[in-house]
């Protein structure tokens, strides 16, 4: 009987660390601290506007990220040519977004979970990082915008 105890509280006991270790975070997936995270509904539900550095960031209905600025009186939607926001692809979290890109600004990016961007003004840097998509309760197929993690004033 003293056997069966034994093995039964040796393998709720491995259990345990085993779900405890595999629920841990990757340190990748922790940050420095210096991120503002924001829930961002995308073009069709809600459209959410970040101002960051006097720019404003927001996703299209099409799931791509828009950086555009007031310059004088006058909204700036980009058609001027304005390139601020360069994807630096997959990054394990905003502080591993660590330099500023010398080519692939656009005036759009895709937003993409797990990539990181760049975005500059004549104020400065910032980076952002997409975390996770948002999904409809309705209907969980259907993206409704991503959670995303941004720093401004940044300076690699």
């Amino acid at each position: 009987m003293k056997k069966q105890v034994f093995r039964f509280a040796s393998v709720l006991l491995l259990s345990s660390v085993f779900v405890l270790v595999s629920s841990c975070k990757k340190d990748s997936d922790f940050d420095d601290g210096s991120g503002i995270e924001v829930s961002m509904r995308n073009g069709n539900n809600g459209d959410t506007y970040i101002n960051i550095n006097g720019h404003s960031l927001n996703i299209g209905s099409d799931n791509n990220f828009y950086y555009r600025g007031y310059f004088g009186n006058e909204y700036n939607y980009s058609e001027d040519g304005y390139k601020n926001i360069a994807s630096v692809g997959s990054v394990g979290g905003l502080s591993s977004i660590k330099s500023i890109p010398t080519s692939g600004w656009a005036q759009t990016v895709a937003v993409n979970p797990g990539h990181g961007y760049v975005l500059r003004s004549n104020d400065g840097y910032a980076r952002v990082y997409v975390k996770k998509w948002l999904y409809s309760a309705e209907n969980t197929s259907a993206i409704i915008g991503a959670s995303v993690v941004y720093e401004e004033d940044w300076k690699p």
